[in-house]
């Protein structure tokens, strides 16, 4: 990860009105023997660059930090204890009024409110 942090993206919809919200940074993505060789010498790399993510949000006009996981990846208390730090950092810049917390049902349904035409029909049941 670079020192500025991960990229803030942007949400885009398709012919078909499916939105797509590509993924800023993955919280498990350096899991590995050296994790475990390192945890309790230095901070955890992914929980700054995380922080990085959120605090890039809180300073932009536009785009999103999505931060995403897998439920399987979740195994231990220090996993769950990874997510609790970010979460926490990520709720005091809620509180500041510095970033708004969406799901992506939620970005998705601003996203279709701004643009609400599809040049295709969409496919399925209905």
């Amino acid at each position: 990860m670079s020192r500025t942090g991960p990229p803030l993206v942007t949400p885009e919809t398709d012919d078909y009105g499916l939105v797509n919200v590509p993924a800023s940074m993955f919280l498990f993505g350096s899991e590995s023997r050296v994790r475990n060789l390192t945890e309790g010498v230095w901070d955890d790399p992914l929980i700054r660059s995380a922080k990085r993510g959120i605090d890039r949000a809180a300073d932009a006009e536009e785009g999103v930090f999505h931060l995403w996981m897998r439920p399987g990846n979740f195994t231990e208390e220090h996993d769950f204890e990874r997510l609790r730090v970010v979460l926490e950092h990520l709720a005091e810049r809620r509180d500041e009024a510095r970033v708004k917390v969406l799901t992506m049902g939620q970005v998705a349904s601003r996203l279709r409110d701004e643009d609400p035409t599809t040049t295709r029909t969409p496919i399925g049941p209905r």
